[in-house]
């Protein structure tokens, strides 16, 4: 798969028998432009369930990266999770967003993952990005 200019693949994993891509990009990559939320935080990653990519911004810390990484996989562990029957009831997206920002920092303390390396491609993103991000 080919990536712009502004992704970089970092690693893919397995939820569900059905792989993910975890994608690191700018900081004002389209993935993470909320517009519900336009005067609100900027987002340090989402979450594109069609695509069953995360795109995590490459101009955080790299503790922010690490951390918001596994907040995404949480929300593709739920979406993927999620029998067909129970799905029909819709989870709200405050109600699950709610339910990860309460795992999360746990997960982030008690079993911090031993992170795939950033692939040369991510490395180069990454500086990119802090650089285009401190402009």
């Amino acid at each position: 798969m080919q990536y712009d200019a502004d992704e970089a693949l970092w690693f893919t994993f397995r939820v569900e028998r059905k792989l993910w891509r975890a994608i690191l990009v700018h900081g004002d990559h389209e993935a993470l432009v909320d517009d519900d939320h336009e005067d609100g935080p900027p987002l340090y990653g989402c979450c594109d369930y069609d695509s069953r990519s995360i795109y995590v911004d490459a101009s955080a810390s790299l503790r922010r990266i690490h951390d918001t990484a596994l907040h995404e996989i949480g929300h593709a562990a739920i979406c993927a999770g999620t029998p067909s029957h129970v799905r029909a009831f819709d989870l709200s997206r405050d109600i699950e967003e709610a339910l990860i920002r309460c795992i999360t920092p746990i997960l982030c303390r008690v079993a911090r993952p031993r992170w795939p390396a950033f692939p040369p491609e991510a490395r180069a993103l990454i500086r990119v990005a802090r650089r285009k991000a401190h402009r």
